[in-house]
């Protein structure tokens, strides 16, 4: 059983998006919404997009961003992306826990289902790291999955792990072991103290928070 999350969204590529389509009104419904708010909030701004994977988010956000820096660590999820009519998107491979890697200067910042995948035990360094690539004032936007136990493969906790895990099996017959947290909203708002013009919204299916990162550039 694998438990590599690079491994997993390999493996699935090819038909990551299929979760974008299903026939689930409401789900869809909450995905456009998404989808406004991530248009509405980055308009303008230059992005740092962190798990662009096959570049669903990134369409929405190039269409009204200054640039796009579109990173994933899977070369297979961004060639999909790279097929994409996508303008002002620069693609590059990099590791979400070391952003200062990645060059460029951003004032706007992406992660769609990507927080999930972060272990509790590193979460406040993925956080740190997105803070200390960002300009004063830069606009944050990410969202998630909200707990559901009918979708999303066998939920699973473990004894003394502050993470929870889903059990997938890709089309090739292998079990997966995916790293998947869910987060209540006293949650989302602890992740986001200190931080201005927070705006948390907790939908049936789907949460995703923005926020700015305050103008006086304080130590993370």
């Amino acid at each position: 059983m694998s438990t590599d999350l690079a491994e997993y969204y390999r493996s699935r590529a090819p038909e990551y998006e299929v979760i974008y389509f299903r026939p689930d009104a409401a789900r869809l419904f909450e995905l456009e919404e998404q989808a406004r708010a991530v248009r509405s909030w980055l308009a303008g701004r230059d992005v740092l997009e962190v798990a662009a994977g096959t570049g669903w988010w990134t369409v929405h956000a190039a269409s009204v961003a200054n640039s796009i820096t579109a990173t994933d660590i899977n070369e297979e999820t961004l060639a999909i992306a790279k097929t994409k009519p996508l303008e002002k998107v620069n693609f590059q491979i990099a590791d979400a826990f070391a952003l200062d890697q990645v060059p460029g200067t951003f004032n706007g910042f992406l992660a769609c289902f990507w927080l999930s995948h972060v272990s509790r035990k590193r979460l406040k360094e993925f956080l740190i790291g997105v803070y200390n690539r960002l300009e004063p004032g830069s606009r944050v936007f990410m969202a998630d999955n909200n707990y559901d136990p009918n979708l999303g493969g066998r939920f699973v906790q473990e004894p003394g792990n502050p993470d929870t895990y889903r059990l997938r099996e890709d089309k090739h017959g292998e079990e997966h072991k995916v790293l998947k947290n869910y987060y209540s909203r006293e949650e989302l708002e602890d992740l986001t103290q200190g931080m201005d013009n927070i705006q948390i919204h907790m939908g049936f299916h789907y949460w995703w928070i923005m926020y700015e990162k305050p103008s006086s550039n304080k130590p993370a």
